[in-house]
């Protein structure tokens, strides 16, 4: 699919399953979670036993509010949350929940780690820093989406807290990127009328396919 078939399918996915969390109507959420998952190609055991254990705690909504809200902050003090993957879960599967469940989280799956990753290893090496400061130390994925060599290594995929602080940094990145008139004066998108949250949300999904179309192979 191109960029705007793909964002019309996203977008839908996305306002039903912010509809649901704003209605606290955990069997939608449960549903719509699932079917976005299965639209991504990542169900997997452990990340639909999250949503399943959650449902039935009558938390689904809470936590994926929660997750939403930690990943849309300024800052990292609530990252404890997702450590051992309890109570909240990160990795390439529930990120692609949170990221619909907003308008200015990206999903960071194994192609937007590998497509960041080799974007600092570039700066790093303009500027001449022989390596990875920790602040930049992105997850990336394995084998043809690692950009890692001998002098620059970054970090492996691993869920939990590590998985998203790489997302909120990440998105940390894509919101200056966003908020900068730059980007605006790039892509005409001062010509564009409508709500502002959907200027930021689309903005948003532009970087991310770009991210995940670099970090397809590396």
């Amino acid at each position: 699919s191109d960029f705007n078939s793909s964002y019309k399918t996203i977008k839908s996915f996305s306002d039903v399953l912010k509809n649901a969390i704003k209605e606290k109507d955990e069997l939608s959420a449960l549903v719509s979670s699932i079917k976005i998952l299965d639209w991504g190609g990542v169900v997997n055991r452990y990340s639909v036993m999250w949503l399943v254990d959650a449902f039935e705690s009558n938390q689904l909504c809470h936590s994926l509010k929660l997750a939403r809200d930690i990943l849309n902050s300024g800052d990292d003090s609530e990252l404890y949350l997702f450590e051992n993957n309890s109570p909240l879960r990160s990795d390439s599967a529930t990120t692609k929940l949170f990221s619909l469940a907003s308008n200015e989280s990206i999903i960071y799956d194994d192609r937007v780690g590998a497509a960041i990753a080799i974007i600092v290893r570039k700066f790093l090496e303009d500027n001449e820093i022989n390596s990875v400061p920790d602040s930049l130390c992105f997850m990336r994925g394995p084998k043809k989406r690692n950009p890692s060599n001998k002098q620059y290594k970054f970090a492996p995929k691993t869920p939990g807290d590590l998985h998203a602080t790489s997302n909120l940094r990440a998105n940390w990145i894509v919101q200056e990127i966003v908020d900068d008139n730059r980007f605006n004066e790039h892509f005409n998108y001062s010509e564009i009328t409508g709500k502002k949250n959907e200027h930021t949300q689309k903005k948003v999904r532009m970087i991310e396919a770009a991210l995940f179309m670099i970090g397809y192979d590396i």
